[in-house]
């Protein structure tokens, strides 16, 4: 705004304004102001700039200006910080002139300044009228009510008289007029960054407030702060440099373990941070929480040396309680290793048993360990597995792996779900698991059988559950086992292992188990090609068996199309087409 644009008036000489607060009344956050004091001499806020003699120069480059030492007072709170007036704590003002931007203007009466009006410009910035209109809200008697001076003059007379005093942020009613007996001056380190955590630069203020408003108000060490205007927590911790005391946000650190706010100073004697969670705890970090991967010891059960055959298990587990449950050393002592794994996600580790006798039962007295309980009964994900590893005496793994074979399918069809995992992809042909390498559903080594195909151990009773699976493996490999005997014992609820798929399978998912097992079957071993159309001698079998049993033909296109998609989505093939086409003719 030009100087000719402004509201001008001749102050009486030797008049005063000496209290800030009562200029401090008078403007908001966000107003841009200027007050010209002398004809030679003015500061223009709006850009940050003082005029000395009609020379502009920058406030950080100027010398003090020829009148008085200039101190900046201004509202404040959740908005960003401007500057909005300067004033000094007394000063004769023997002339000068007021404006604002966005053309609000201020007028001197005596010791105060008032709103005068609004201005109302035409689009090229002249003006075409003033509204003689200022509208202030009061809150009186818990009540909030709004004020057109204009039409209210007993409010404006109030006001005039120091009766209604207009409230400064931060308090809650914040630009509202109340009555001076409701106020009460605060001096506080008023925050000139807005809203922060921590008082990086602030500046002593006294400022007016409702008298409801003085909690908001807290004392940080020897000085008082609005939490308005600072995130500021109250430290409960027990035995903190600073118990029972208010702190910044900065300085403050959170407890998981008592879930209590302590002193930044508390780190390393009271609390401690461990980089296992990113969290602070009331007890130091366990060292060494974990055995670096595959470097645990190897243990074997007392009754597992010269066993036939042999069984261990590999869990995997994404939980941080048992890591910080127990040492590492506790778990050593149960002959379990627990282990990284990069595989995992937060929390995770694998839990590697002792070397058992299949036969035995080393497993039932193991899992009695509470130690041991715990870690298998932790949280687990999708991203965990729970592999077994499987040895008979005087047998290499591949030669191991060829009396298996039969059991392969079977091992598909129950962790289906793992077929495309990257850590246990499913292959198609015997000679692709000899010397297809590690991460594949069946991983052939030296002298054992791994099936990593096999999913997260939720708890003690389904690891046992597939301990006893894989002796009905073992007493059919010794058996010499055929895979169509396999899959009879599927079909028949009197055996061994359909009775055993029953403890934990209802009929329905047993029905889908089998129909897997027969079309895996046929791919693995290749039956296609013993048949005159080309249709799976498994897959047919089991299409005679269902009708017989009369399944409904919904349920078993059903749980047949699963089969099918697996092996042309997983695997890869499509040698099964006859076997899909003749489905359909059920």
């Amino acid at each position: 705004m030009v100087r000719d644009q402004a509201v001008h008036y001749e102050a009486q000489s030797g008049r005063s304004i000496n209290q800030i607060r009562i200029a401090m009344q008078l403007f908001h956050v966000g107003d841009l102001v200027t007050v010209n004091m002398m004809p030679d001499s003015y500061i223009d806020t709006r850009h940050d700039a003082l005029f000395v003699n009609d020379r502009m120069v920058k406030l950080s480059q100027a010398d003090r200006p020829p009148v008085m030492e200039v101190v900046e007072i201004s509202m404040h709170g959740l908005d960003s910080y401007r500057y909005n007036i300067a004033f000094t704590q007394d000063f004769n003002l023997h002339r000068g002139w007021v404006y604002k931007k966005d053309d609000l203007f201020y007028w001197f009466l005596g010791d105060m300044l008032t709103k005068r009006g609004r201005v109302v410009r035409d689009s090229y910035g002249h003006i075409s009228e003033c509204v003689e209109r200022d509208e202030v809200q009061v809150l009186e008697d818990g009540k909030l009510k709004s004020y057109e001076l204009d039409k209210s003059p007993e409010i404006a007379q109030r006001i005039t008289d120091g009766e209604l005093v207009k409230l400064d942020k931060p308090s809650t009613f914040s630009g509202s007029y109340v009555p001076v007996e409701d106020t009460m001056e605060m001096t506080y380190m008023r925050n000139l960054e807005g809203y922060s955590s921590y008082p990086r630069s602030v500046e002593c203020t006294t400022i007016i407030i409702h008298k409801s408003d003085e909690e908001d108000f807290v004392q940080v060490g020897e000085k008082t702060y609005s939490n308005k205007e600072f995130d500021i927590v109250w430290c409960d911790g027990r035995g903190s440099v600073r118990e029972d005391e208010h702190i910044f946000d900065d300085e403050a650190r959170y407890c998981e373990s008592n879930n209590c706010w302590y002193h930044t100073d508390d780190v390393g004697d009271i609390i401690f941070y461990w980089d296992c969670d990113g969290e602070y705890h009331d007890e130091p970090e366990p060292e060494d929480e974990l055995h670096e991967y595959h470097s645990g010891p190897r243990e074997i059960w007392p009754d597992a040396r010269n066993a036939d055959w042999k069984i261990g298990f590999e869990v995997e587990k994404e939980d941080y309680d048992p890591i910080h449950s127990y040492s590492l050393s506790d778990c050593d002592r149960t002959m379990w290793a627990r282990e990284s794994d990069s595989s995992l996600g937060d929390g995770g580790f694998e839990f590697v048993s002792p070397v058992f006798n299949l036969f035995t039962d080393g497993l039932e007295e193991s899992v009695k360990s509470p130690i041991v309980s715990y870690h298998i009964n932790a949280d687990c994900s999708r991203s965990c597995g729970g592999h077994i590893n499987i040895s008979r005496s005087g047998m290499t793994g591949e030669e191991l792996f060829g009396v298996m074979k039969p059991y392969v399918p079977l091992f598909l069809a129950l962790y289906s779900g793992r077929m495309d995992n990257t850590y246990s992809k499913a292959m198609k042909h015997e000679r692709s698991y000899i010397s297809g390498g590690k991460y594949q559903a069946i991983a052939v080594k030296h002298r054992i059988v791994e099936l990593r195909i096999v999913s997260a151990v939720p708890n003690v009773d389904t690891l046992l559950w597939r301990r006893d699976l894989i002796r009905i493996v073992a007493e059919g490999c010794d058996n010499s086992v055929r895979p169509m005997q396999v899959l009879r014992d599927l079909l028949d609820k009197r055996s061994a292992l359909h009775k055993h798929l029953a403890k934990v399978y209802d009929a329905d998912k047993i029905a889908l188990i089998t129909s897997m097992y027969a079309q895996f079957a046929d791919d693995f071993f290749n039956t296609y090609q013993v048949t005159k159309n080309g249709e799976g001698v498994f897959f047919k079998t089991f299409t005679t068996n269902a009708k017989r049993k009369k399944i409904e033909r919904t349920v078993f296109i059903s749980i047949a199309e699963r089969g099918f998609n697996l092996i042309r989505n997983t695997i890869g093939t499509n040698d099964h087409a006859v076997s899909e086409q003749n489905m359909s003719n059920y």
